[in-house]
């Protein structure tokens, strides 16, 4: 399992929820798709190299290497 936080998207940074998931890929693409429907761009995944990975994002307004989720490894239930 997997835990995937999911990160506020407007002016105040915080975490807007967690959901659960099986895979690595299955986290990602719900953060990607939370993202992309909030007209958010260039989504990628940065390896933090301890048991993170956060998914970074280009803002509607252009900034670049917003953090818009993390994926959380190793996680069991």
């Amino acid at each position: 399992m997997v835990k995937a936080v999911f990160y506020t998207l407007g002016n105040n940074f915080g975490i807007a929820k967690t959901e659960m998931f099986d895979t690595q890929n299955e986290a990602a693409n719900a953060i990607r798709d939370y993202a992309l429907a909030q007209k958010f761009t260039r989504i990628q995944e940065v390896d933090d190299e301890d048991y993170n990975i956060r998914i970074t994002a280009t803002t509607p307004n252009g900034r670049a290497g917003r953090n818009v989720g993390t994926i959380e490894l190793g996680w069991d239930e």
